[in-house]
């Protein structure tokens, strides 16, 4: 969750999917509950069953079927395989950031052997498997490109998404430590994003995290295995995290399993935690139909934007 600003500002960083959030979302009233979507659907394909994964895989693919619309000459779909990718990217390159940020160096290896699971999970959201750089080192030389060649740009969209990820709709106690997340966050943007954005980033920033960063590796071996090597903890987050905007979560669109001690059978739920499913639904939304066979009304994506 420490890593959700940067991601976000990663995501926005494309123009045509800072288009989509500015025209789809309610981001301005309730900028952290898109990731929570994002993220309770990663985590049910994480650690639920594959019934599980693939019905939210299914909501997930349903709900980018609606998201379309055009900037100036260039027409953008949630559903576009471009977009979907550079998603996804920025969601494993946060992941490998944040741990060896907090937690620790990984292995080669094991950062190899990561970023090949997270296509599977890429997958099960929608984006085709013929899209994905076939290593780590491709996957970086694709980032790469996307940033010096331009098409990863900041523009007004992705500003107007920035101002809320720094500065939050949360109650005024919990507005400075969101905050200062959110700084540390966007510290650990690429440089080139970072001043596109127009942050700066001081010495006695630079020094600020590396404390955090200090602190956090250190902490973490002594918290007991029941907080470390859980997805409940995470999740019961995401929960919390969802419904700090201005306008909470009602509950007629709350994933009820996350305070509930028995969730309705007859809807998919993960580990007892409540219904990811439809938590996932765009502002609660139920797409039931859509799954079921109805209609979209953007066009086939092609390959991306134009």
């Amino acid at each position: 969750m420490l890593g959700g600003p940067r991601a976000l500002l990663m995501q926005a960083a494309h123009p045509l999917v800072a288009a989509g959030i500015v025209d789809h979302s309610g981001f301005r009233q309730d900028p952290w509950r898109r990731l929570a979507r994002t993220m309770t659907g990663l985590y049910t394909i994480v650690f639920g069953t594959r019934e599980q994964a693939e019905r939210v895989g299914a909501v997930t693919r349903a709900a980018h079927e609606q998201v379309c619309g055009r900037r100036g000459s260039r027409s953008y779909s949630a559903a576009d395989p471009a977009l979907m990718l550079w998603v996804h990217s920025t969601l494993v390159d946060t992941g490998l950031v944040m741990y060896e940020t907090y937690v620790r160096q990984l292995e080669p290896a094991t950062a190899e052997d990561f970023y090949q699971q997270m296509k599977v999970v890429a997958t099960v959201f929608g984006v085709p498997p013929d899209v994905h750089p076939l290593t780590l080192a491709d996957f970086r030389a694709y980032q790469r490109s996307l940033l010096e060649s331009g098409e990863v740009r900041v523009g007004p969209d992705a500003r107007a998404v920035a101002a809320s990820v720094l500065a939050p709709p949360a109650p005024l106690p919990l507005r400075p430590a969101l905050r200062a997340i959110a700084a540390q966050g966007a510290g650990l943007l690429p440089s080139t994003l970072r001043e596109q954005y127009g942050l700066s980033w001081t010495r006695a920033d630079g020094l600020a995290l590396r404390a955090s960063s200090q602190s956090c590796r250190r902490l973490l071996p002594l918290l007991p295995p029941a907080l470390r090597q859980t997805d409940r903890l995470p999740m019961r987050l995401l929960a919390a995290f969802a419904s700090l905007g201005a306008d909470a979560v009602s509950d007629s669109t709350a994933p009820k399993g996350f305070a509930a001690s028995a969730p309705d059978r007859n809807r998919t739920s993960a580990r007892g935690l409540g219904n990811p499913v439809r938590f996932v639904g765009e502002q609660g939304k139920s797409l039931r139909g859509v799954v079921s066979g109805g209609e979209s009304p953007c066009r086939a994506p092609g390959s991306r934007g134009t």
